[in-house]
């Protein structure tokens, strides 16, 4: 349905824009009853909405300060992830919110129940807390998109969403990333590939699983569904156990894609069934950035492009708030890079 402006309200209530403007923001004190009657009814039968940041602008208020709100993110994980991925994207963003003298609150959804959280984030939308928001790790149908949407708030998502109408996001092609790091095992003869998203339900997560799948499809394989490993799992619980009983029934090379955040679990329960990286074992990581020559030596991985992300973000929301951007083409979707470092030990019978 096409949104309503201020033009169409007055045009429709016979009055001029500005006796409109100055209805929304309570200068209507030289304003009859009858016109501020049938303004308000104009305004209900097109279910008219006035866009927030309008009317700051009207109010020349601006509070200077983003919101970053990490969504499906309980407060004791929240700064692991804001430290892991949210760190490495937001390395270049605050420089560009300092430079335009902006401040920014982070907020973790706290596992509260969702409808508080859209309650608390509408609440600071509409005192004029926030000139706009950027939204982490989106779900789907996400119920802050369609309430930011409802109030014509300033957002941008970091990711794909499925909701008609938004395009103020930025996003890596999960699928790209992870259909070229499948192949790369395939190329190495590692037919057992073992890939692990959870069951959340996050876009990205889907995109995993498309990826995977159609690398196998267009190499005419059959998709094993029990290498998909931890479908009855959240991201917090531990996969040890799951690597383990792969690593025991495996005697040929085979080859993990898996977070990062996974790693560790997965050497644990290398040492216990006494098998090796590389040797019994190729890796790929996602959602990973190097801390050192020697990590980015050791390991494939496919590097999150965080620069482009976290600078495109900031603009597409600068946009968004009304703020002209001079002579720079804004993107919305980037491709992943893969890192290749899969020489493997194991000798080949000749």
């Amino acid at each position: 349905m096409k949104k309503s402006n201020i033009t169409e309200v007055a045009k429709k209530a016979g009055v001029s824009k500005t006796t409109v403007s100055n209805f929304l923001n309570n200068k209507n004190k030289k304003l009859s009853q009858d016109t501020k009657a049938k303004i308000q009814k104009v305004i209900e039968e097109l279910n008219y909405v006035p866009s927030i940041s309008a009317r700051k602008l009207s109010l020349k208020h601006s509070s200077k300060t983003i919101g970053i709100v990490i969504e499906h993110t309980s407060i004791e994980n929240s700064l692991a992830s804001v430290i892991s991925f949210f760190s490495n994207i937001f390395k270049y963003v605050i420089p560009l919110m300092e430079e335009n003298d902006y401040k920014y609150l982070i907020i973790p959804d706290q596992n509260l129940r969702k409808e508080t959280m859209v309650d608390y984030i509408k609440g600071l939308c509409s005192s004029n807390l926030l000139d706009g928001i950027m939204l982490m790790n989106i779900q789907e149908n996400d119920d802050y998109i369609n309430e930011l949407k409802k109030l014509n708030f300033p957002f941008v998502c970091f990711g794909h969403t499925n909701i008609k109408g938004v395009d103020n996001y930025i996003a890596t092609e999960h699928e790209h990333s992870v259909y070229k790091a499948v192949n790369c095992l395939l190329k190495e003869d590692v037919k057992d590939i073992y890939c692990y998203w959870t069951n959340d339900s996050s876009i990205v997560n889907h995109q995993y699983d498309y990826g995977y799948r159609k690398a196998f499809k267009d190499k005419g394989l059959d998709v094993n569904n029990s290498y998909i490993l931890g479908k009855n799992f959240s991201s917090q619980d531990s996969l040890v156990g799951e690597f383990k009983n792969v690593l025991i029934n495996s005697e040929e090379l085979i080859g993990f894609i898996i977070p990062s955040s996974k790693v560790d679990e997965l050497h644990e329960a290398l040492l216990e069934t006494k098998k090796e990286l590389r040797k019994d074992v190729l890796l790929i990581l996602y959602a990973y950035f190097p801390v050192s020559e020697m990590s980015e030596r050791y390991y494939s991985y496919i590097n999150t492009p965080s620069k482009q992300l976290g600078e495109n973000a900031f603009y597409i929301l600068q946009s968004e708030m009304g703020v002209l951007i001079e002579n720079r083409k804004i993107k919305n979707r980037f491709n992943a890079e893969l890192i290749v470092n899969l020489t493997s030990k194991r000798k080949k019978d000749n």
